[in-house]
């Protein structure tokens, strides 16, 4: 029998591939740890830092799954 640990492991990673996706992007070598300590200082994970940055830059709507957003922007 499956232990409870396991079974919620499996559960929020079923959870997040229905209800989230994942962007990669690079940044230039020895970034990384600098990135992760100045979002952990904001008390943010380096994705949650990079949301917020995304939302402040282009508005919280940018961030809302609505088909044919792009045709909407104002750039």
């Amino acid at each position: 029998m499956k232990n409870a640990a396991e079974s919620q492991f499996k559960a929020t990673k079923k959870y997040n591939l229905e209800h989230y996706e994942r962007i990669e992007f690079q940044i230039p070598r020895g970034t990384k740890a600098n990135l992760k300590e100045y979002a952990k200082r904001k008390g943010l994970s380096v994705s949650a830092y990079i949301v917020q940055l995304i939302k402040n830059d282009a508005g919280e709507g940018i961030l809302t799954p609505v088909e044919n957003f792009y045709e909407d922007l104002p750039i």
